[in-house]
């Protein structure tokens, strides 16, 4: 858990750095960019440029029920490791997942370090709730369940997906993840916001 905190935490406080200008541009024009539409561009040129080029998702799971297995596993033997090369650096989240999603275009368009700061944020929180709820407890998956996923660009995504387990005596459904993303036959967690 800790290496999880540490490694959200570092994500959060660059990402406020990032999110205080980003949010100035986009509302008041950081620097010398004349309008919001101007701004949008300059605030995620700056959140790209340090980004690796990526062009597949790493150490991805062969399914969605596969990642939420994992998921279940890695949580309940406080495997933080595991958790966190399940779900996407962001480095995955910025070349592979941003660019077609709904966050980079009309309506919903919005600079990519503040959506990054939310979904860190979100997961930050996930990732506490599943530990306290799952973590060192003999947890058996008895079913995972999805929907149909959602094609953006070259990726699928899944939403609400629930897991059915037994904790003792205890049968419980839930979403323990708050999206999945998959690509070329890959998948990992995009966001670790449950309903815990």
């Amino acid at each position: 858990m800790d290496g999880v905190r540490a490694q959200l935490s570092r994500s959060v406080r660059h990402v406020a750095r990032s999110v205080a200008c980003a949010t100035a541009l986009a509302t008041s024009g950081c620097g010398s960019a004349p309008d919001a539409r101007a701004a949008a561009p300059e605030a995620n040129a700056a959140f790209f440029a340090p980004l690796p080029v990526v062009h597949s998702l790493a150490h991805g799971a062969p399914s969605a029920e596969a990642a939420l297995r994992a998921v279940v596993r890695a949580a309940s033997t406080h495997d933080t490791a595991m958790l966190v090369r399940l779900a996407v650096t962001r480095a995955e989240w910025g070349r592979l997942y941003y660019p077609t999603s709904r966050f980079a275009r009309p309506p919903y368009r919005s600079p990519a370090a503040l959506q990054w700061g939310l979904t860190v944020a979100a997961s930050d929180k996930g990732v506490r709730r599943l530990l306290r709820e799952l973590g060192g407890r003999d947890v058996t998956v008895r079913d995972v369940r999805c929907g149909p996923p959602r094609d953006e660009g070259a990726n699928q995504l899944w939403l609400g997906c629930e897991v059915t387990y037994r904790v003792g005596a205890r049968d419980a459904t839930r979403s323990i993840t708050g999206a999945l993303i998959a690509r070329d036959g890959r998948v990992k967690v995009l966001s670790y916001a449950n309903d815990f």
